[in-house]
């Protein structure tokens, strides 16, 4: 089971498995400065480490101190609270189906080129990176959605 991100139309496709899905989301966030894993719709405090950066603090008892309980009452982190980048809305969008409009993909992958600027050929993600740009690139200029399925 996995995701498959595309535009009709486009032969070629972007497919990955959920848990990798998420960890490619991590890496680009990462690039942008994003805390993911403290995002609305990422942070979970009652659920395991992989949504909850504080799960090891809540096991050793430390998460009941004041300077813990102060920082937590501000999670989730609200979208709207951090500066906008194109790349938000794909971030943020559910790795179910879903689709989003062609009339972002411009800034979208403009800024994926951008990412890509700074890794290099053969490392992790670089193929993903690259081929996202080409289907939204293509997506724009044919004003196909991407859509997740």
């Amino acid at each position: 089971m996995g995701l498959d991100i595309y535009c009709e139309g486009l032969d070629s496709n972007f497919y990955m498995g959920y848990a990798g899905f998420h960890r490619f989301r991590e890496f680009l966030a990462k690039k942008l400065d994003i805390p993911l894993p403290f995002m609305e719709c990422f942070y979970d405090p009652d659920s395991s480490p992989l949504s909850n950066p504080f799960w090891e603090l809540k096991n050793v008892g430390l998460d009941s101190s004041y300077t813990i309980q102060n920082a937590l009452s501000f999670l989730p982190i609200k979208w709207n609270s951090i500066k906008y980048n194109s790349l938000h809305r794909f971030l943020y969008h559910s790795d179910c189906d879903g689709e989003i409009e062609w009339l972002f993909l411009t800034d979208m992958y403009i800024e994926l080129k951008f990412i890509l600027d700074g890794v290099k050929k053969g490392e992790r993600y670089y193929d993903e990176i690259e081929c996202l740009i080409s289907i939204m690139k293509y997506g724009a200029e044919n004003q196909k959605n991407l859509l997740f399925r």
